[in-house]
């Protein structure tokens, strides 16, 4: 679909949270700033999510319903997203990062 991708800058990942929020915001016909402000965030914190900076956890239950998803389904997207990173990395990082046993 014709203008769905988030903003991507070279060596800038685009997430699968990244990816759900920008579609949700095309479909409610939202620019960029006003998804911000629905979503309680500025609008730099909003390019930096678009540009695959993970958002912390709390932000979830607002992401679900911003973009009409279950938080199940938010937190499996961050899950792949981290485990993409980690790939890409080599190493775990970030807020999602398992407790070891």
């Amino acid at each position: 679909m014709f203008g769905c991708q988030p903003i991507r800058k070279a060596g800038h990942k685009v997430t699968e949270i990244a990816q759900m929020l920008e579609r949700a915001r095309l479909e409610k016909g939202l620019s960029r700033n006003q998804a911000a402000a629905e979503l309680g965030t500025s609008s730099t914190t909003y390019r930096q999510w678009m540009r695959g900076q993970q958002a912390h956890l709390a932000r979830f239950p607002t992401f679900a319903e911003f973009a009409n998803e279950t938080i199940e389904t938010v937190v499996k997207k961050a899950i792949k997203d981290q485990t993409d990173t980690n790939e890409t990395m080599g190493g775990l990082r970030g807020s999602l990062q398992p407790a070891v046993a």
